[in-house]
């Protein structure tokens, strides 16, 4: 063999170690994409969170706050309804909002959290009940007034009694989140015999007004469960509302509750955070 020929037969036998390291590379590469496809296959668990609820088996009780950044006995309210989980009970065992009205704004200060049909809501609670006025900050627990009740020892008692009632309602949401709009479908079970209007609301919490004027001028004032809107009676069970991007969505969440048109009485509350998926 000349020395021209071992030269191709040398090239011959890089060329086809050459190739046999490609075909192995190629397999290890079809091996390792095969792998990691039936990994993301077998764990669907680490998807989007869920975005859809269901209330408990007892009653959740409904408290509501009707407060305003104007009014200078409201901040101990405020901070009453902040520290509800400190107190053991959350969202499996009381929903709360928390209504600023608009009647205080005159006063000094406009509270951007106030809209008038909450003060429209809080006036109608008061016909119902036969009261002869409204005030702040006032208390609601399951469409009943608390008047002084809610700093009283008793008020968890009170919310333990409701939670060892067997639901007379059941309640399931499923959000969807488009852009700035939230849709929200809600299924409802209740007794044939009950007239129910069924409401929902988004919630922002972790909130804060540095007041300049009124009388909280010089205070800074925290808020959790603030009802940015509330949407109902409803003549549906779905609806569609629009999130301004200023509201936190990592600090959002929907409640839906249904209530005996005539007593006021409510029947289940149920809150979810809101889904990002």
């Amino acid at each position: 063999m000349t020395g021209t020929d071992r030269q191709i037969s040398g090239m011959r036998r890089s060329a086809k170690r050459h190739h046999s390291k490609k075909r192995i590379a190629l397999r290890i590469m079809v091996v390792a994409c095969a792998a990691a496809a039936a990994s993301a296959l077998a764990r669907p668990g680490q998807s989007a969170p869920s975005c859809e609820a269901a209330s408990t088996s007892h009653r959740v009780a409904l408290l509501e706050l009707y407060t305003s950044e104007g009014c200078n006995s409201c901040p101990p309210a405020d901070r009453f309804l902040r520290l509800l989980t400190a107190r053991g009970l959350d969202s499996g065992k009381v929903v709360a909002l928390a209504f600023h009205v608009d009647y205080w704004d005159s006063l000094g200060w406009p509270d951007r959290f106030a809209s008038p049909a909450f003060a429209a809501r809080q006036r109608s609670a008061a016909d119902r009940s036969g009261a002869r006025f409204v005030y702040t900050p006032q208390f609601l627990l399951d469409g009943r007034d608390l008047a002084h009740g809610w700093a009283s020892k008793d008020f968890v008692a009170k919310v333990h009694a409701i939670n060892r009632q067997p639901a007379s309602a059941n309640l399931g949401i499923s959000q969807r989140l488009e852009g700035d709009t939230l849709h929200v479908t809600v299924s409802t079970s209740v007794a044939p015999a009950s007239t129910v209007d069924l409401f929902v609301a988004v919630l922002e919490s972790g909130l804060s007004s540095e007041v300049k004027a009124g009388e909280n001028s010089g205070r800074l004032l925290e808020h959790d469960h603030v009802v940015r809107v509330l949407e109902g009676p409803l003549p549906a069970r779905a609806v569609s509302i629009r999130l301004p991007l200023q509201w936190d969505r990592k600090r959002l969440a929907v409640a839906v509750f249904l209530q005996e048109r005539a007593s006021g009485r409510v029947l289940q509350a149920l809150a979810a955070p809101l889904c990002s998926g």
